[in-house]
């Protein structure tokens, strides 16, 4: 089946990740665009159809402060029921990680970062393109860190409240480098 998110007018709807909670829902993350692109979570009864007891239409879309454009990539279903979605916000210049947490009826958990939004500069253009959670409620995030004409692997982990993990890596953050011995953009 289809769906497709109507936000005042025709839209353009990425769907990137897919979950199944508990109780036989389906969760998709995404994008809908197509002037301002935005993060969006969909919740679906187990037929297919919006399910319109999530934030009363079936869908939430996330923007992050001023950043215009913000994507979903990866989605997480923590054990309360609740949806991580993980992805990057920013403008035409540059981009960050960015991960927000929603409750299950469809509202933003107040208690996770600012607002229920949390963004991670990795000090270049960076994104993140899969999510996870630990028995721990710690949350990974997996993605690209763009710096120089150089493409590395990144990971940041947060505690369940959304404060970077100090005991990972660099304070909560690791970047790979894989052009060590390559010009850049190898």
């Amino acid at each position: 089946e289809t769906f497709g998110i109507d936000d005042d007018g025709p839209t353009h709807d990425e769907a990137w990740s897919v979950a199944i909670q508990d109780n036989g829902r389906i969760v998709v993350a995404g994008t809908i665009g197509p002037d301002t692109d935005r993060m969006m979570v969909a919740r679906l009864s187990a037929d297919g159809d919006l399910d319109a007891s999530f934030n009363l239409v079936g869908h939430r879309l996330i923007p992050f402060g001023f950043a215009p454009d913000s994507f979903g990539r990866g989605l997480a279903i923590r054990g309360d029921g609740s949806i991580l979605v993980g992805g990057y916000a920013g403008n035409t210049e540059t981009a960050d990680f960015a991960v927000a947490a929603v409750r299950s009826d469809g509202t933003l958990d107040p208690d996770f970062g600012i607002g229920g939004r949390v963004m991670i500069d990795l000090g270049a253009e960076d994104g993140a393109f899969a999510l996870a959670v630990d028995s721990a409620g710690r949350i990974a995030l997996g993605g690209v860190r763009i710096a120089n004409g150089n493409v590395d692997m990144a990971a940041v982990r947060l505690m369940p409240d959304g404060a970077l993990d100090a005991a990972f890596g660099d304070a909560g953050q690791v970047i790979v480098p894989f052009d060590l011995d390559g010009p850049p953009g190898n």
